[in-house]
Order: C-alpha cells, then structure tokens, then sequence
C-alpha cells in the first residue's frame, strides 16, 4: 500500500507530537529552590535596599556582556541549582576582581562625566 507523502509528513508529525506529550507527562517535575533569597548578603557595591529582582536582572546583564555564567564570580557548579551556590562568599579572585572593576569603572564615571556634559554644552 502507497501512502501519499503529505500523509506520511502528517502522521510523522503526529507521532512527534504524540512523543513529545508523552516526554512532558513523563518528565519529573522540577524541584522547587529557594533562589532567589528573600534577604541578601554582602552587598558592598549594591545599596542595601536594592531589590532582589534589581540585582539579579544587573548580574544577568554582567554575566552575559562578559560571556559567563554565575559560578564564575560566585562558589557553585554548572548545572547546580541556584539554591545551593554560595553567592555570600568572596573566597573567588573573580568576584574580587569584579569589585575593582566596578569600583573603577564608576570612579572614571564621576571624574569624566562632568566633562563630557561641559563639551556637549559648549558644542551646542
């Protein structure tokens, strides 16, 4: 018996789909982790009342303009649920480097900024 090849691609489809459904039922459900923390730790550079949200969103944007994960700055493995790492420590030579980085990076801010805002008016 010859099957037209768009029934073919159709059932192929289905049984794809029919998989796929049973992988989602199948598959564990994932473990609730107490990331992120309610009170947070350590903060040096952050104010202290920054939201958690606040922070998390400013360290996603430092791991991917540098193209790395949490576990290079902070104690903890890839793959490793967030829950468990140590973000408290400063054990890691990243995250004191980091610091600096900071540090340096808001000093050049506050020493050249003015200037910059001087040419812009004299410019205009």
């Amino acid at each position: 018996m010859r099957i037209d090849r768009h029934v073919r691609s159709a059932l192929g489809r289905f049984a794809l789909a029919g998989a796929c459904a049973i992988a989602v039922v199948a598959w564990p459900s994932p473990v609730q982790s107490d990331f992120p923390p309610e009170k947070l730790e350590n903060l040096q550079l952050f104010p202290q009342d920054i939201e958690t949200r606040q922070l998390l969103d400013v360290m996603k944007g430092m791991s991917r303009a540098l193209g790395v994960r949490c576990w290079h700055c902070h104690i903890g493995q890839e793959g490793q649920d967030l829950a468990e790492f140590d973000f408290v420590s400063d054990k890691k030579a990243q995250k004191q480097v980091a610091r600096e980085m900071i540090k340096m990076t808001r000093m050049i801010a506050e020493k050249s900024m003015p200037e910059v805002a001087r040419i812009l008016r004299e410019v205009e």
